[in-house]
């Protein structure tokens, strides 16, 4: 006698008939699918053909992509019939761990999003695996990524985490990937900062909307270090409402082409980093209230003492080589040698009084109306203020001193 948990119908087993349990063909009612064999051959596409002569392995194991999304599926497994698999689909299931792919070693792409799955592992065998799809799952950390050194794609956006906790990374696993990861997704994961991902120096493509981002001088910060980046995306944090955020965004980024989704032309970019120039140097040259200039704060951290005026200059006497050379040669023809000496020492002994004051020896009218007559420009003293010796000049040519 069999007894029934779902209902209180008692199955009688005879020898003629036998009566089944509904628990039976309760299980077989909401049994779930499972990746089987035939599972797999029917999940090909239409690209790989099964001839009429070849077995269901001999046809499994030169399978490329596979097909499994929307299947209902709990469990990954039986893979190891297809030993060259690239491409496996597998979103929108019901998968809770990440196995059976330990002989997929030829597997590129893998997408696992829109599942159950709490925790990333059992990835150390995928070392051919470039892209990999993780969003829409319950991961809490990024993680297991040690062996996936050509890893170029990662999305593991939105995931289902508790109230109040945030998505978090595994150092090990970023410096991992550092060299071969250009594309990352992490939206919707309640980030207050990209700071752990501040190793990933490669990145070309960054989706980040949709978190708690509030600082702009965290994000300049760490969009400085990622000089390849070329496409962001950060729509729906608090900073994106922020004045000129735009503006700010595009001059944190040499080389940004999109910035959620809407280009950044050359045009744009020059404006842009122009009236960020302008405006550092405009800071630069304002001085706040109560701040110290430039050169005080370089006074403040010398420790020479605050510089003083420079003494006077030491009184120099009167110089007759500033004299012009032609002057020179015409005064030393009309005087002798020996008394245009003498006159040259008494005006260096009184070097600040006026050149009027020094004292010509006596030169003859005739000698002076000649000499005025060979050059009248020169506005030479005329013979009629020229007394007897010791007389002083009273009018002197302009270009003597």
């Amino acid at each position: 006698m069999a007894t029934c948990y779902h209902s209180n119908f008692v199955a009688k087993e005879t020898s003629n008939s036998s009566a089944t349990c509904c628990c039976r063909l309760w299980d077989e009612f909401f049994k779930m699918p499972r990746l089987t064999v035939d599972l797999l051959a029917r999940c090909t596409g239409h690209a790989t053909k099964r001839r009429k002569d070849e077995t269901q392995e001999q046809f499994l194991a030169k399978v490329t992509h596979l097909y499994c999304s929307e299947k209902g599926l709990e469990m990954i497994e039986n893979l190891h019939y297809c030993r060259n698999l690239s491409v496996l689909y597998l979103y929108d299931n019901q998968i809770e761990t990440i196995s059976g792919l330990h002989s997929c070693h030829h597997l590129t792409h893998l997408y696992l999003q829109h599942n159950s799955i709490f925790r990333m592992e059992n990835l150390d065998k995928l070392n051919n695996l470039t892209k990999l799809y993780l969003s829409h799952n319950s991961i809490q950390l990024v993680e297991g990524l040690e062996q996936l050194s050509r890893l170029s794609e990662l999305h593991i956006s939105h995931q289902n985490l508790p109230e109040g906790e945030k998505l978090l990374f595994d150092p090990r696993s970023l410096k991992a990937i550092v060299n071969s990861l250009t594309i990352l997704n992490v939206s919707g994961n309640r980030l207050a900062s990209l700071e752990d991902i501040g190793l990933l120096v490669n990145l070309e493509q960054l989706m980040a909307t949709d978190n708690d981002l509030t600082s702009m001088k965290d994000l300049g910060k760490v969009l400085s270090r990622f000089i390849k980046l070329w496409k962001l995306e950060l729509n729906g944090n608090p900073l994106s409402y922020k004045q000129k955020y735009r503006d700010r965004v595009v001059t944190m980024c040499h080389r940004l082409e999109s910035l959620d989704g809407r280009d950044v032309n050359e045009m744009e970019r020059q404006f842009l980093f122009s009236w960020k120039a302008m405006r550092k140097a405009r800071q630069q040259l304002t001085i706040k209230p109560g701040s110290k200039s430039h050169f005080e704060e370089i006074d403040s951290k010398s420790p020479r003492p605050p510089p003083t005026m420079p003494p006077l200059p030491a009184r120099q006497p009167f110089r007759l080589h500033l004299l012009q050379q032609k002057r020179k040669r015409q005064l030393m023809g009309l005087i002798p040698a020996a008394q245009f000496e003498a006159a040259t020492v008494a005006a260096s002994e009184a070097p600040w009084q006026s050149a009027m004051n020094f004292h010509l020896p006596q030169i003859g009218s005739d000698r002076l109306v000649s000499l005025a007559g060979l050059n009248p420009q020169n506005e030479l003293p005329r013979y009629d203020l020229l007394q007897n010796k010791g007389s002083k000049i009273t009018t002197l040519p302009p270009l003597l001193f």
